[in-house]
């Protein structure tokens, strides 16, 4: 077969059923845009695919928007170096099994899921991402998953991870205590209109390198608990409706999280939940809460001061704002 299948299938708007289980495909070097726009697509069979030459998968499945069932099972993907866009807007697909792809030479995964909006099961158990360094809108928009397993998941490369899960409306819990962040500098949107996330824990989260960072947890509006304890934040100019809509927030604890005040000039949030416990050894956090429209923050601040022994460890502060 010829080395180049990039476009093959490409606008095949009315191409129901595929079955390529028998092609010669050890040839092939590239795969993009292979069955792009096949709007009618229901059903593709590819788990013969001799794919050990290709090098890119981008686009290669975008908007099949009718495409229900893929078989990978024997999918060789060892030396794909590119899966962007891999199932972007594959909408009516409702479970991916993965686990078989070698993504040891994958440098970018950017929107790969994004709007798979059907998506309940999703198998990456396998998935080595220690080259990748794009994830953002990875899997924004997959409003029906309720979990996600990406302790597998390298990301000590990764630069952008903006609007990873963005639209993950259904996830009511992540793990991301394995995420090496130290090198992203984008997290905008990065868990925006995850509304049904319980609680979040990124205190491991290394933010040092991080510019853009505005509207992080916006519509997180489930969100109770949130511990961002060693969140570094003197690079950021906007910390824009940074928890817009997180109404049942209860707990955030800021404890050595470091900001700088100056940058920030307009409010974290449109409007503070009632009841809000801080805890933050930094006093500028609080004037930050201070930007916002609700009148009243219990606030809880762990503060050391040597001027001031008779201060609890705890102390509590109602600021009329």
């Amino acid at each position: 077969m010829l080395g180049q299948w990039n476009l093959c299938f490409h606008g095949c708007s009315l191409l129901y059923s595929l079955d390529l289980s028998n092609f010669d495909t050890s040839s092939v070097t590239t795969m993009e845009s292979m069955f792009l726009r096949c709007l009618s697509l229901r059903f593709l069979y590819v788990s013969n695919f001799k794919a050990e030459s290709v090098t890119t998968m981008k686009k290669m499945f975008e908007k099949c928007s009718s495409l229900e069932f893929i078989d990978f099972s024997n999918f060789n993907t060892k030396r794909i170096e590119n899966m962007e866009n891999m199932f972007y807007e594959c909408s009516s697909l409702n479970s991916l099994d993965l686990s078989s792809f070698d993504t040891s030479n994958a440098l970018t995964m950017d929107y790969m899921f994004n709007g798979c909006s059907s998506l309940k099961l999703l198998d990456l158990s396998n998935f080595n991402t220690s080259s990748v360094t794009l994830m953002h809108s990875m899997f924004s928009g997959c409003s029906s998953l309720n979990s996600l397993n990406l302790s597998c998941f390298c990301t000590s490369r990764v630069t952008r991870m903006e609007y990873m899960f963005s639209g993950c409306s259904s996830l009511n819990s992540l793990d991301l205590s394995d995420f090496n962040t130290s090198k992203v500098g984008n997290m905008f949107s990065m868990f925006e209109n995850c509304s049904s996330l319980y609680s979040l824990d990124l205190s491991h989260f290394d933010t040092s390198y991080v510019n853009n960072i505005y509207s992080m947890f916006s519509g997180c509006s489930s969100l109770k608990f949130l511990d961002l304890s060693n969140f570094n934040l003197t690079k950021p100019s906007s910390m824009n409706n940074f928890f817009t809509g997180c109404l049942e927030l209860k707990y955030i604890n800021l404890k050595y999280a470091e900001i700088n005040a100056s940058k920030i000039t307009s409010p974290l949030w449109d409007d503070t939940p009632n009841d809000l416990v801080i805890l933050s050894e930094n006093e500028v956090w609080q004037n930050l809460f201070y930007m916002s429209e609700k009148n009243y923050i219990n606030c809880v601040n762990n503060i050391s001061s040597s001027n001031n022994k008779d201060k609890k460890h705890f102390q509590k502060f109602f600021i009329i704002i």
